[in-house]
């Protein structure tokens, strides 16, 4: 904690998000933040988060990882690679919801729509007229988003008492003044609909159940009938409004949205609060790790290769199908995340040196883009072999030779394409070599996690097979020194 506490790059992110979030709360003092001044969040949280993403883009285009093959690609493309690209995050999304929906259909599932928000005691101003609300008791957004969670913590543990179990989709996402509520798409048995609805109402209304206007407006519920539309229809235009705003043209208080959704992202980011979140079901992550690979040719492995499919056919429902079904335990699931405990071993300070030593000597360098690697490289475990499925599609550069190396990596497996590690049942890799150079840590932590890939009962399947190193790209023959703080990703 006191290296920690030692580095800035450690405590100025820390910083930086107290300070943001007391201008913002300022701002809701001052009743800047409405409809009428700045929707969802104050304009100058706005303009201070562009900026910072702006910069954060810069950042990526200027830094590159390169693997132990010598290939290198900015984090920039690596990132509109993946769900950090907005496009990618609300198909998956979508895909997900819709998965649901399917399942829910073969099932025999009913759907229910409700909305959850907060009493007026959270609420800064009113809509209509922007005036300041009485009953605030100066309440920010995070204090909502707590009563929120609160709440439905109380609604989760009454619902298993009565072994009740829903599975769908919540979106938080907040009232012209920055005010959280929420949005549930959720299915559940036919039987168990109106139970469901009723423990809702119950919880909801615990809380100043008894002021003006709260049976009306603290909880609402929207029953779905397939046949007049989509489940995942009611919650679509929410998804695109919290991340780019395509597809719909304004949002409720008629801003557009685009903007809207900027605006909804820069409060989001400034509170820390989750604007989507599963409920129940399957994971997610060795759904993306299944779509790193390439078609599993073992007949042994032939099951995983059926998930595989799945995912790759963005098949959600069959793929929690697949899985184990929606109600299946994160334990029992048929596939689990693979991490890999790294163990620190102290190398006389080269990292910090290598940080410190780069940013010095560039300033005394030649103005010329070059290159100066800060990163120690990480050997692969050479204890399991791996099943290589990573797309190069969309990645340029030096495409051609990834591809050839690639094509190196899997001729090795061909005979066996997932000559996996049938270990124990465990979802981590150990390294036994204790001689070898780990990755160092600054801070000095003992262990260092990483995703290595999948577990398929006991068999060990490595996704991400390449190791690389972050270097800086300089400009100008400068190295900007908050840029030091880089390390290894995947």
């Amino acid at each position: 904690m006191i290296k920690r506490a030692c580095d800035e790059s450690w405590w100025k992110p820390k910083l930086r998000r107290l300070h943001n979030r007391q201008i913002e709360t300022i701002s809701r003092l001052l009743n800047q933040v409405s409809k009428h001044r700045g929707i969802y969040a104050s304009n100058i949280t706005v303009e201070n988060f562009k900026s910072q993403w702006k910069s954060n883009r810069e950042l990526l285009e200027n830094t590159l990882a390169t693997n132990e093959l010598d290939y290198s690609v900015n984090l920039a493309e690596l990132s509109d690679l993946n769900v950090s690209n907005p496009k990618i995050r609300k198909a998956e999304l979508m895909v997900r919801i819709r998965g649901f929906e399917d399942y829910a259909t073969k099932m025999g599932y009913k759907a229910v729509f409700l909305t959850m928000t907060t009493p007026s005691k959270y609420h800064r101003c009113f809509a209509k007229s922007g005036a300041e609300n009485p009953k605030w008791q100066g309440a920010t957004p995070l204090d909502g988003q707590d009563y929120l969670n609160r709440t439905f913590q109380r609604i989760r543990a009454s619902l298993n008492r009565d072994k009740i179990t829903p599975f769908g989709f919540r979106v938080a996402e907040p009232h012209h003044d920055g005010t959280p509520h929420w949005h549930l798409l959720l299915f559940v048995e036919t039987e168990q609909q109106q139970q469901l609805v009723e423990t809702f109402q119950e919880y909801c209304l615990q809380e100043d159940g008894d002021e003006q206007g709260a049976k009306e407006r603290r909880f609402k519920v929207e029953y779905i009938d397939p046949n007049k539309g989509s489940a995942t229809g009611y919650i679509a235009k929410y998804v695109a409004k919290g991340i780019d705003g395509e597809g719909i043209e304004h949002d409720l208080y008629g801003t557009e949205s685009v903007t809207a959704a900027t605006r909804i992202r820069v409060w989001a980011s400034c509170w820390g609060i989750r604007q989507f979140q599963q409920i129940g079901g399957v994971g997610v992550t060795p759904w993306r790790e299944l779509r790193r690979l390439s078609k599993i040719t073992d007949e042994s492995l032939e099951w995983v290769e059926q998930i595989r499919q799945a995912a790759d056919d963005s098949d959600w429902g069959r793929y929690t199908e697949l899985m184990g079904g929606v109600f299946c335990k994160r334990d029992d699931q048929l596939i689990r995340p693979l991490y890999e405990h790294k163990k620190q071993k102290p190398l006389n300070h080269t990292f910090d040196d290598n940080c410190r030593n780069a940013y010095e000597d560039s300033r005394d360098a030649v103005a010329q883009p070059t290159l100066s690697s800060i990163g120690v490289p990480i050997p692969i475990s050479e204890n399991a072999k791996c099943h290589q499925g990573l797309n190069t599609n969309g990645i340029s550069g030096n495409s051609g030779k990834f591809q050839d190396a690639n094509a190196e990596i899997n001729a090795g497996i061909d005979s066996d394409r997932s000559e996996v590690l049938p270990k124990q049942s465990c979802n981590s890799v150990h390294d036994n070599a204790e001689s070898s150079i780990y990755k160092l840590n600054r801070y000095g932590d003992e262990l260092i996690v990483q995703l290595k890939g999948i577990v398929a009962l006991g068999f060990e399947i490595v996704t991400r097979v390449h190791e690389w190193t972050l270097s800086y790209s300089q400009a100008n023959g400068k190295i900007e020194p908050n840029r030091s703080n880089l390390e290894f990703c995947q």
